[in-house]
């Protein structure tokens, strides 16, 4: 099991979405996060198998690879 961390921008980059997305995912508790100062971070171990995401043609499901 992994005990890494991510940053939002890595991750939004990773899965070519954008940082507000999943700022929104955090706030919406589909995404666990600390806050460490003004930064989140993001524990690898604890992202979905899976997150839904609206795009312009509606609600598309990601299945997120291993990090």
């Amino acid at each position: 099991m992994n005990k890494g961390f991510i940053s939002v921008a890595d991750l939004a980059k990773s899965l070519s979405l954008s940082r507000i997305t999943i700022f929104k995912k955090i706030k919406g508790g589909d995404i666990t996060a600390y806050k460490v100062g003004r930064s989140f971070i993001i524990p690898t171990d604890k992202l979905p198998m899976k997150l839904r995401v609206r795009g312009e043609a509606g609600f598309k499901t990601l299945i997120l690879p291993k990090l």
